[in-house]
């Protein structure tokens, strides 16, 4: 995690395009219910698990599973409250907050792995021979020429 999200709410103003940028990224390939809670993280900073599960009409062992995927890839962050209440018994709780430094990094690795495989795709095509047919004019790969009689 890193030492820009606290719990208490961080001072600092996170720009408008990387709030978009986590909910585009959320949504697109997460799924809704992942959307949602990158919307209400960008609407404030830190929200407890209590809240949120309220806010979005979910059981806790729903709303675990569903923050995994976002915590795995290091979206979210999650800090362990440890409170006494009146009568001296500890209570955990958790609150969580959006990582957006790590949400870059993450854009920018994911984009590099697909820039990686599309040029490793373009590569294998661009030496793949092509052949064609002097009557029909058709193009033939060299996998189907071998079927060409």
């Amino acid at each position: 995690m890193s030492e820009g999200w606290t719990p208490e709410g961080s001072k600092r103003k996170v720009p408008y395009q990387v709030q978009q940028l986590a909910r585009m990224v959320a949504y697109a390939f997460y799924g809704k219910e992942h959307g949602l809670i990158v919307d209400i993280l960008c609407k404030h900073s830190s929200v407890k698990e209590d809240d949120l599960c309220d806010i979005l009409k979910l059981e806790k062992k729903h709303f675990r599973n569903i923050l995994q995927a976002l915590k795995g890839d290091q979206i979210i962050a999650s800090k362990q409250r440890i409170t006494k209440d009146a009568s001296d018994v500890s209570q955990r709780s958790f609150e969580y907050g959006l990582e957006f430094s790590s949400l870059l990094n993450l854009v920018k690795y994911k984009l590099d792995l697909m820039r990686r495989k599309l040029e490793t795709e373009e590569r294998t095509n661009a030496n793949r021979a092509s052949f064609t047919c002097s009557d029909c004019h058709k193009t033939f790969s060299d996998l189907e020429a071998g079927l060409v009689s």
